[in-house]
């Protein structure tokens, strides 16, 4: 791989990351001030535990796509990585 594959695979990587950051940072600064507005208004009711099931739901794919499966989106560059040393190795017994 070269130098700037590498530096597109590392942006596309931190992109991920940071989106993920901003969602999960948002999602707690939203269901705190929903906590909030529950506990003001309505707190013989447990309706802001909905959403941030809900949402949580999404936050949790979102952190596994980004950090548990984007590995699989390397898949490409092991089989490039393989290929060329197969070739090496195609070469060494061609030396012999």
């Amino acid at each position: 791989m070269t130098n700037q594959d590498l530096y597109k695979v590392a942006e596309k990587r931190a992109k991920a990351k940071l989106g993920f950051y901003i969602h999960a940072t948002v999602y707690v600064f939203v269901t705190v001030f929903q906590v909030g507005i529950h506990s003001f208004t309505t707190p013989d009711e447990m309706w802001s535990i909905f959403p941030a099931l809900g949402w949580g739901v999404g936050v949790t794919a979102h952190y596994l796509g980004v950090f548990v499966f984007a590995d699989w989106q390397i898949k490409e560059f092991l089989i490039e990585d393989e290929m060329v040393r197969l070739k090496q190795m195609q070469e060494d017994v061609r030396e012999r």
